[in-house]
């Protein structure tokens, strides 16, 4: 059986990878009203360091699963699932390094790299939303 403390540590890391994403993809009025004194400019190299952050500590966390005995296979979607929302981090580690090194002026970032990257971590956000839901199902099946 999964142990809660997995499950409230998997639910930090997908509520900081939500947060990310939201200050990225999310509404703000400097996306309707680009005055550069007037709204601060999304920090891409934080947000970066974060996704990065969020991705690794998922790798352990399904390190840690894989590695307790207690764990029953049965629960292996628990750890599908970490292992889909770690890679949606990754990949939007790897679209907020492009994005801070082209607002640096370190790279350049082209609409049409931007734009496969784009649909590369959609897909995978619509991968880990879809176990969520069978998780969800799984483990309510089980109360």
């Amino acid at each position: 059986m999964i142990s809660h403390s997995y499950i409230a540590k998997s639910s930090d890391l997908l509520a900081r990878h939500v947060l990310v994403h939201d200050e990225l993809f999310g509404f703000s009025l400097r996306k309707l009203i680009p005055i550069p004194f007037l709204f601060a400019k999304i920090d891409h190299a934080y947000l970066w360091s974060e996704s990065e952050e969020i991705h690794h500590e998922l790798k352990r966390l399904v390190i840690e699963i894989e590695g307790n005995p207690l764990t029953l296979d049965l629960d292996s979607i628990f750890t599908t699932y970490l292992i889909a929302l770690s890679e949606s981090a990754d990949k939007l580690a790897e679209l907020l390094k492009k994005l801070s090194q082209k607002s640096n002026n370190i790279n350049s970032y082209e609409k049409a790299d931007y734009l496969a990257d784009l649909k590369a971590y959609n897909f995978s956000q619509t991968k880990y939303s879809q176990l969520g839901q069978q998780l969800n199902e799984h483990f309510s099946n089980k109360i």
